[in-house]
């Protein structure tokens, strides 16, 4: 069966229709930089992030269907895993009632100096409209891989005519995994959607992952109040979270641990 494509028209219609707000925000890691974890079976901690700009409290549910999402709201992280290992993430609300959300990918968005990566950039318009099924939201998928494109950096910043310093370019994120605050009464009935069964404000997952550069995309996870863009772009509710990343030994290595005390238990005992 031949694949059905959005055209662009329909996606230009629909950034039209959510108005500046696409276009006043990119993918940063500013601050939300977690730094390089050995992994590889090591104990270790990264000290905790606090942010108190979550763009509304839907934002990672919504990113969760077949339409995608918006990547402005939500916020991203990044961190590097030196070795491969078992990886923790924690997601503790500092709102009342915000439900967090996050997935987890394998790869980076753009970092300066080149432009930053947005859904409205020529080129994300470009990769929407190679994808199939409904007209999408945005380039964020929170349950599989996606692409996102930057702008030209030109020789005069904001200048096209002054010439192209570095051209457009994409980046791809490979799926990982994902955790989410509630049931499927907060966040949908979407298949895929990794549930702790409480909606307390606190999420965690643990995931085994190889060497490499991780993004992590978190967001609201109450997808029963998304509803039209407000009447002012950029006035979504901002909600604060805190994130905590460890790495945690093997499973074996845990039993490890445990004979060697038991080792020395006896030890002392003779």
């Amino acid at each position: 069966m031949m694949k059905q494509h959005t055209p662009l028209s329909a996606i230009f219609g629909l950034l039209a229709i959510f108005g500046a707000d696409l276009a006043s925000a990119h993918i940063s890691y500013t601050n939300r930089d977690f730094g390089i974890l050995q992994g590889g079976g090591n104990l270790e901690t990264k000290p905790s992030i606090a942010i108190t700009n979550i763009s509304s409290d839907f934002g990672w549910a919504a990113t969760t269907d077949a339409n995608y999402g918006d990547s402005h709201r939500t916020r991203a992280f990044r961190f590097q895993l030196a070795n491969a290992g078992i990886v923790t993430l924690s997601v503790q609300s500092n709102t009342a009632g915000f439900l967090p959300g996050f997935s987890i990918y394998s790869g980076l968005s753009h970092l300066a100096p080149v432009a930053l990566a947005h859904d409205s950039s020529a080129l994300s318009l470009e990769i929407l409209g190679e994808l199939s099924g409904p007209l999408k939201a945005g380039v964020l998928f929170g349950l599989g891989n996606w692409e996102i494109g930057n702008d030209p950096a030109y020789n005069i910043h904001g200048d096209p005519l002054s010439g192209i310093t570095v051209p457009a370019s994409r980046r791809s994120f490979s799926y990982m995994g994902n955790a989410a605050d509630g049931t499927s009464g907060n966040y949908g009935v979407t298949a895929g959607i990794n549930g702790d069964g409480i909606a307390d404000g606190f999420v965690t997952g643990t995931f085994s992952l190889p060497a490499g550069d991780y993004s992590v995309f978190v967001g609201g996870a109450n997808i029963s109040t998304e509803g039209p863009p407000p009447a002012i772009p950029g006035t979504y509710a901002n909600y604060a979270s805190t994130l905590t990343l460890s790495t945690v030994p093997e499973p074996s290595n845990y039993l490890l641990i445990g004979l060697t005390g038991l080792g020395l238990a006896f030890l002392r005992r003779r």
